[in-house]
C-alpha cells in the first residue's frame, strides 16, 4: 500500500479505515458495508467519501461513493475543510463532484450563504473556486466579498473575479482601490490577457506607489513581451526602498530569464537582509544557461 495512504488510514476513524480498505481491495464487500454504514452514520461516511475522492483514482468504489454524495449536500463542508483535504486534494475531489452533481455550485452557494461570517471558510472557498474557474452562479457572492472587512478575502475575491472574467473596465475600477493587495491582484489577473488594452493598464500601473503593484505590472509586461519590462525591473531593483528592491528580486526570479542574472547578483549583495537573502535564494535556483533555454523566456521577433 502507498505510504501516504497508509499513514492517512492510521489517523482515520475505524469506520473510515474499514471503508477505505474495502474500497481499495474488494469492491463487492465495500458495496455491502457502504450501504449499511451510510444508513447508520451518514455524516461520517460522507466525510470519508469526500476524502477518498480527493486522494484516490475513480475506481468502482469511488463511483459508488460519488453517486451517493450527489444526493447529499452535506458533502460541501467536508470539501472546504482544510483539516480533511489539502488544496490539491480539495480541487481533485471538487472536479469529480462538479462533473457528477449538476447542483454542485448551487450547493456551495447555499452553504456559504449560511456561513457569511466565517472568514476562514470564505478563504477556503475562494482558493478552491480559483482552481475550478467556471462558477458563474457564485459571482454575486464573490462580488460581495470584494467589500469584505478582511483585506485578504477582499483581495482574493478581486483576483478570482478578474482572472475568470477579465473585464478591462472592472479591473480598472479595482485599480482605484485604496488597498494595495486589491490593486496588485487586479494587475496579476492581466498577466495572460492578450490584448493592447491590458498592456496599457500594466504600463499605467508602473506609477503605482506600492512595490507589489509595480512588480506585478512589470512581470505582466514580461509575459506580454513588452520591451520596457527589463528597464522597469532595473529601476525597481535600484529603488531607495528595500521593500521595492525585494519585490524586484522576486519579479526578476519569476522571469527565469538569464539576462537578469547580473541584477540578481547585485541584489544578492544588498545591504538590506530581506533583499540580499531573497536574491541569493533565487540565484541558487537559477540554471545558468542561455536565455532561450530557460522557461518563460521571450522569443525573438
Amino acid at each position: 500500500m502507498d505510504r501516504d495512504i497508509s499513514e492517512e488510514m492510521s489517523c482515520a476513524s475505524p469506520l473510515a479505515r474499514a471503508l477505505n480498505t474495502l474500497a481499495d481491495n474488494d469492491a463487492q464487500k465495500f458495496t455491502v458495508s457502504f450501504r449499511q454504514m451510510r444508513k447508520i452514520r451518514p455524516a461520517e461516511v460522507a466525510r470519508t467519501c469526500v476524502r477518498y475522492l480527493g486522494t484516490r483514482e475513480l475506481n468502482p468504489a469511488a463511483r459508488e461513493m460519488l453517486a451517493w454524495l450527489t444526493f447529499r449536500p452535506e458533502y460541501v463542508p467536508h470539501l472546504l475543510d482544510p483539516e480533511l483535504l489539502s488544496s490539491e486534494e480539495a480541487r481533485r475531489a471538487a472536479v469529480t463532484l462538479r462533473e457528477a452533481d449538476p447542483r454542485f455550485f448551487a450547493r456551495i452557494l447555499a452553504f456559504l450563504e449560511t456561513h457569511t461570517e466565517n472568514a476562514e471558510l470564505a478563504k477556503q472557498a475562494i482558493e478552491l473556486l480559483e482552481e475550478l474557474k467556471d462558477f458563474g452562479i457564485l459571482l454575486p457572492w464573490l462580488r460581495a466579498l470584494t467589500q469584505h472587512t478582511d483585506r485578504t478575502i477582499r483581495s482574493k475575491a478581486v483576483k478570482v473575479i478578474c482572472t475568470v472574467m477579465p473585464n478591462q473596465d472592472m479591473i480598472a475600477r479595482q485599480l482605484e482601490s485604496a488597498d494595495a493587495r486589491v490593486r496588485a491582484n487586479a494587475i496579476e489577473a492581466l498577466w495572460h490577457v492578450q490584448n493592447s488594452e491590458a498592456i496599457s493598464i500594466l504600463q499605467h500601473a508602473l506609477s503605482d506607489a506600492h512595490h507589489r503593484v509595480v512588480a506585478n505590472a512589470l512581470l505582466g509586461l514580461f509575459y506580454h513581451r513588452d520591451e520596457c519590462w527589463l528597464d522597469g525591473m532595473t529601476r525597481l531593483a535600484s529603488h531607495p526602498s528595500a521593500m521595492s528592491r525585494a519585490a524586484a528580486a522576486w519579479a526578476l526570479g519569476e522571469t527565469r530569464d538569464s539576462r537578469v542574472i547580473g541584477q540578481l547578483q547585485t541584489l544578492a549583495k544588498d545591504p538590506a537582509p530581506q533583499v540580499r537573502k531573497r536574491a541569493q535564494r533565487i540565484l541558487s535556483e537559477f540554471v545558468t544557461a542561455s536565455a532561450c533555454d530557460l522557461p518563460n523566456c521571450p522569443t525573438e521577433g
